[in-house]
């Protein structure tokens, strides 16, 4: 055991250097992320999940920014195994205020597969449509894993890492985005908090574009 939370705690360190190393020499975005997930039953079982999110932008801290509103509707369609498969249905809003506001509709699938290992180790791949003004794909690959799985509740347990491939018949973009969660319990209340790490522009050869956002997912 001892060995096995040394690796741990090696791949901990190696996560916040990736993580620290660009902020010295470039600028950072700050924002946040704000989910609300409301689920509703049918007959007394549980068959949907609603998620609202609020998304800001804290950069210019004295003028900031809601960069969209958006509202989801989940299904997790079934599981066998280790495989699990769900839906969902994206409405976003960008820029609030009618001049200037774009709309656009995601029809979302994701794939999961949970390993049986001490670090609980899962794999997905996320696949969306992405209708609006500019229609394009979005393909995701994302792995999580407890660092700490059974030590310290006040550590940073769960990270997890997303690689976006975003692309139609004219461009393509590639964004890479390390999670680090803090809590899931806020004073008693089920609020996740963490920190994401987003880098865009990642294969162009342009300046690469750095964002911070602090996250929270409110479960009622």
């Amino acid at each position: 055991m001892k060995k096995i939370a040394l690796i741990h705690l090696i791949l901990g360190f190696l996560f916040l250097g990736a993580l620290s190393q660009p902020l010295y020499s470039q600028e950072i975005d700050l924002l946040s992320f704000n989910r609300f997930t409301i689920p509703i039953s049918f007959n007394g079982e549980e068959q949907l999940s609603s998620k609202t999110v609020f998304y800001s932008d804290f950069t210019s801290y004295d003028q900031p920014e809601l960069v969209f509103f958006q509202q989801a509707l989940q299904r997790n369609i079934g599981a066998w195994g280790a495989f699990s498969l769900s839906a969902q249905l994206i409405y976003r809003r960008y820029n609030l205020l009618p001049e200037g506001s774009n709309n656009e509709y995601r029809p979302v699938q994701v794939i999961g597969y949970a390993h049986n290992n001490a670090i609980q180790l899962r794999q997905r791949l996320r696949l969306e449509q992405r209708f609006k003004k500019e229609y394009s794909n979005r393909w995701w690959y994302s792995f999580d894993f407890n660092l700490f799985p059974n030590h310290s509740k006040f550590a940073s347990r769960k990270i997890t890492n997303d690689f976006l491939f975003d692309f139609n018949a004219t461009k393509k973009s590639y964004e890479n985005r390390l999670n680090i969660a803090v809590t899931n319990q806020v004073l008693g209340t089920p609020i996740k908090v963490g920190m994401q790490y987003r880098t865009r522009k990642l294969f162009t050869g342009e300046p690469l574009k750095h964002l911070l956002v602090l996250r929270t997912d409110w479960v009622f």
